[in-house]
Protein backbone atom coordinates (compact mmCIF):
# COMPACT_ATOMS: atom_id res chain seq x y z
CA UNK A 1 0.00 0.00 0.00
CA UNK A 2 1.34 3.37 -0.97
CA UNK A 3 0.80 6.42 0.32
CA UNK A 4 0.17 9.85 -1.66
CA UNK A 5 0.67 12.82 -0.50
CA UNK A 6 -1.84 15.36 -1.25
CA UNK A 7 -3.01 18.62 -1.37
CA UNK A 8 -5.68 19.93 1.94
CA UNK A 9 -8.53 19.76 -0.41
CA UNK A 10 -7.20 15.33 -1.72
CA UNK A 11 -5.94 16.16 -4.62
CA UNK A 12 -2.66 14.36 -5.03
CA UNK A 13 0.66 16.19 -5.80
CA UNK A 14 2.49 15.78 -8.65
CA UNK A 15 5.92 16.43 -9.46
CA UNK A 16 6.21 15.82 -12.83
CA UNK A 17 7.92 12.32 -13.18
CA UNK A 18 6.85 9.68 -15.80
CA UNK A 19 6.41 7.00 -13.52
CA UNK A 20 3.05 8.67 -11.39
CA UNK A 21 2.19 10.25 -14.35
CA UNK A 22 -0.93 7.66 -14.73
CA UNK A 23 -1.49 7.55 -11.59
CA UNK A 24 -2.09 11.01 -10.62
CA UNK A 25 -4.14 11.44 -14.40
CA UNK A 26 -6.76 8.93 -12.75
CA UNK A 27 -7.01 10.34 -9.35
CA UNK A 28 -7.18 14.17 -10.39
CA UNK A 29 -9.52 13.12 -12.94
CA UNK A 30 -12.03 11.35 -10.67
CA UNK A 31 -11.79 14.32 -7.89
CA UNK A 32 -12.27 16.85 -11.00
CA UNK A 33 -15.54 15.01 -11.81
CA UNK A 34 -17.09 16.24 -8.19
CA UNK A 35 -16.63 20.27 -8.25
CA UNK A 36 -14.51 21.48 -11.38
CA UNK A 37 -13.52 25.07 -10.57
CA UNK A 38 -12.44 24.11 -7.34
CA UNK A 39 -10.86 21.16 -8.45
CA UNK A 40 -8.93 22.81 -10.75
CA UNK A 41 -7.29 25.70 -7.81
CA UNK A 42 -6.80 22.20 -6.15
CA UNK A 43 -4.46 20.61 -8.97
CA UNK A 44 -2.83 23.11 -9.40
CA UNK A 45 -1.65 23.88 -5.76
CA UNK A 46 -0.88 20.37 -5.72
CA UNK A 47 1.86 20.65 -8.64
CA UNK A 48 5.68 20.75 -7.67
CA UNK A 49 8.94 20.63 -9.77
CA UNK A 50 8.54 20.15 -13.40
CA UNK A 51 4.71 20.22 -13.44
CA UNK A 52 4.26 23.11 -11.82
CA UNK A 53 6.35 24.63 -14.49
CA UNK A 54 4.55 23.36 -17.02
CA UNK A 55 1.48 24.76 -15.20
CA UNK A 56 2.77 28.00 -15.42
CA UNK A 57 3.81 28.16 -18.73
CA UNK A 58 0.12 27.16 -20.17
CA UNK A 59 -1.01 30.20 -18.46
CA UNK A 60 -4.27 31.42 -16.43
CA UNK A 61 -6.29 32.09 -19.27
CA UNK A 62 -6.92 28.12 -19.44
CA UNK A 63 -7.90 28.10 -16.15
CA UNK A 64 -10.19 30.96 -15.95
CA UNK A 65 -12.35 29.25 -19.05
CA UNK A 66 -15.90 27.81 -18.04
CA UNK A 67 -15.52 24.52 -19.72
CA UNK A 68 -12.47 23.77 -17.89
CA UNK A 69 -10.13 22.57 -20.40
CA UNK A 70 -7.14 23.89 -18.31
CA UNK A 71 -7.24 20.32 -17.00
CA UNK A 72 -6.92 18.60 -20.46
CA UNK A 73 -4.25 21.61 -21.88
CA UNK A 74 -2.45 20.54 -18.47
CA UNK A 75 -2.48 16.85 -18.26
CA UNK A 76 -1.62 16.82 -22.41
CA UNK A 77 1.34 18.96 -21.41
CA UNK A 78 3.08 16.85 -18.86
CA UNK A 79 2.40 13.79 -21.20
CA UNK A 80 4.30 15.28 -23.46
CA UNK A 81 6.56 16.07 -21.60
Amino acid sequence: DTQYEGTRDGIPVYDGAASTFHDWTFRTSVKFLDDKARAVASVIEGLRGEAADIAMDIGTEYWMKEDHAGLTVLTEALRSH
